[in-house]
């Protein structure tokens, strides 16, 4: 059975790529046998240097975690 996954990104800046990288994100996972459940994507200036995405967006991740069942969030940049 696939783990269910869910994708974050960060448009920081307006990029005009960032559709094309977090449906790249998709394929990814899933070639790598995930099911990716969800996905939320949040427009900012910059990443929060702390938390990657907004106070108010990690809620939203959590609450979408539950709603999905996902077993693993997977982010469009790397972490720290």
């Amino acid at each position: 059975m696939k783990e269910r996954v869910l994708i974050v990104g960060v448009n920081a800046g307006n990029n005009p790529e960032f559709k094309n990288s977090m449906e790249e994100l998709k394929n990814l996972a899933e070639a790598c046998n995930y099911s990716v459940v969800g996905q939320v994507e949040q427009n900012m200036r910059n990443k929060h240097s702390v938390t990657y995405v907004g106070s108010g967006k990690i809620m939203e991740i959590k609450l979408d975690v539950e709603a999905v069942n996902a077993e693993k969030v997977i982010f469009n940049d790397e972490l720290s």
